[in-house]
């Protein structure tokens, strides 16, 4: 399964996208607390960088881990959680999704991993990953 979405100009990818959300929600039926979060990115390129934004609502900077794995893999880890309380609840419908999430997109080639930038505003990740013709290594990048 990759992580990357296909984009198809013949609007698949929204059928595709349907055909998920309706499956995950026949796969999750009667357990609202188990469904997995997975935030949608858009993702785009410039002859110099390329550019994530990723819907996060609700999660912190503090609750991210951003990182890259080899020269090509960006990974970004996060957590989303619900407001718990200790009033018993009946639900009637669940559709938010809780819990850890992990994203990884692999770029093509290599990337200036120590000039790679986050920003989290009003629930927008934004991140620019600036292309590289060498390699440069880090493993963490700072949300700020």
């Amino acid at each position: 399964m990759s992580l990357i979405p296909h984009l198809d100009k013949s609007g698949l990818s929204t059928v595709g996208r349907l055909v998920h959300d309706y499956d995950r929600m026949l796969t999750s039926f009667g357990s609202p607390h188990n469904r997995p979060y997975l935030p949608p990115f858009d993702i785009c390129e410039t002859d110099a960088a390329y550019y994530l934004e990723g819907e996060l609502p609700g999660i912190d900077s503090n609750d991210l881990d951003i990182g890259f794995e080899g020269e090509h893999c960006l990974k970004i880890h996060g957590h989303h959680d619900r407001d718990t309380t200790t009033e018993k609840k009946s639900w009637w419908v669940s559709e938010r999704s809780v819990g850890d999430f992990q994203r990884s997109f692999y770029f093509p080639a290599s990337v200036d991993q120590a000039n790679t930038e986050a920003h989290l505003q009003k629930g927008i990740l934004s991140m620019t990953v600036p292309k590289s013709a060498e390699a440069h290594h880090k493993t963490k990048v700072s949300v700020v």
